[in-house]
């Protein structure tokens, strides 16, 4: 069964939608993964995806449910807009009026895709041309498992399946732990075409093999030849570690999962 809701936002204030659901912006202005829509606009919410939506002002939402969808009042603390905000912040003061390099590194189902998409929605959202590196090579987000691959954001997105490849590179494997080199030289290769591109702000998106020494290693090795300007890490163990090797190098920022 579907159902049609309105709900009214207070500047500020956020709600979870869970999808599948459309949600249209009858008046005012509301954040979603990074971007912002306004009166006129819509979204959609896909069957089991998820997103925190923020009023920047006072805000009426217009919300058609579909089987299994909700919409839930959110505590204090229980979504991470406003730091993963705050992070985007810091990535687009060193992103203006200069090439950019974002590596986001994390476990599994820590956010790692929602946060690439967040952060290139922000860059976008400022007037940057942004592409995104989809370097998780068993994710099938942008093409299928095996590949990394590379698109540019020309619009908000709210995933990256929304995307299209403008270059890929087959690696072969599913965990880059039986591909270490080929997934690391891959990724290299897809921000250098960027670069040759024109797409001066890349954000990358990585794998979550880092719960090992030899993953963590990748991880380092991976920061050492992309050469990012900033690594953002939704792990305090992955935060710390890259820290502790390339911290004075590079701007490495923490985000809550």
């Amino acid at each position: 069964m579907s159902s049609v809701t309105e709900v009214d936002l207070g500047e500020g204030r956020v709600i979870r939608v869970v999808g599948p659901a459309r949600v249209e912006v009858v008046s005012g202005v509301v954040l979603a993964v990074g971007s912002r829509f306004r009166e006129g606009s819509s979204l959609i919410v896909h069957r089991f995806r998820s997103y925190g939506i923020k009023a920047l002002a006072n805000s009426r939402l217009k919300l058609f449910l579909g089987e299994g969808s909700r919409v839930e009042e959110v505590g204090a603390g229980e979504e991470v807009v406003d730091e993963w905000l705050r992070v985007s912040e810091r990535v687009l003061r060193e992103c203006v009026g200069r090439p950019c390099r974002v590596v986001v590194m994390g476990p599994p189902e820590s956010g790692k895709s929602t946060l690439t998409a967040f952060i290139a929605n922000y860059l976008r959202e400022s007037g940057l041309r942004v592409g995104v590196v989809e370097g998780d090579v068993g994710q099938e987000d942008i093409l299928v498992p095996g590949t990394v691959a590379l698109a540019e954001v020309s619009k908000p997105i709210l995933w990256l399946r929304e995307l299209e490849p403008l270059s890929f590179r087959f690696v072969g494997c599913t965990s880059p732990q039986y591909c270490y080199a080929e997934s690391v030289v891959a990724i290299r290769e897809l921000v250098d075409e960027a670069v040759k591109m024109g797409i001066q702000s890349l954000v990358i998106n990585t794998d979550g093999w880092v719960g090992s020494p030899p993953a963590l290693e990748h991880k380092l090795t991976l920061t050492r030849f992309v050469k990012p300007t900033t690594v953002i890490a939704l792990s305090e163990e992955v935060y710390d570690f890259i820290s502790r090797c390339v911290g004075n190098l590079v701007e490495v920022l923490y985000a809550p999962r």
